[in-house]
């Protein structure tokens, strides 16, 4: 299914960029405050993505599982933040 590639790119995207943003700031003496912008912003910018992949597929007629898009997305987030396949 071309749509779980594409909600696992958008995971791995997302999940990469809150790690990013958490160490850096943590260079800067700022971990606790990377950590909660990161958690509030990246399930927001996640989901935002997702809704509109699973929007625009709709639109255009192509089949797809609105559950599998989210849940794909999110443990490819969650894998690539935690650094699992470091």
């Amino acid at each position: 299914m071309p749509a779980i590639g594409i909600s696992i790119i958008i995971g791995a995207l997302t999940g990469g960029f809150a790690g990013y943003l958490q160490n850096k700031l943590t260079i800067m003496d700022l971990g606790f405050l990377g950590a909660i912008i990161s958690w509030i912003v990246e399930p927001n910018i996640r989901e935002a993505f997702t809704l509109n992949l699973g929007n625009d597929l709709d639109k255009s007629n192509i089949p797809n599982p609105k559950n599998g898009i989210k849940y794909s997305a999110w443990a490819t987030s969650w894998i690539i933040y935690l650094g699992i396949l470091d």
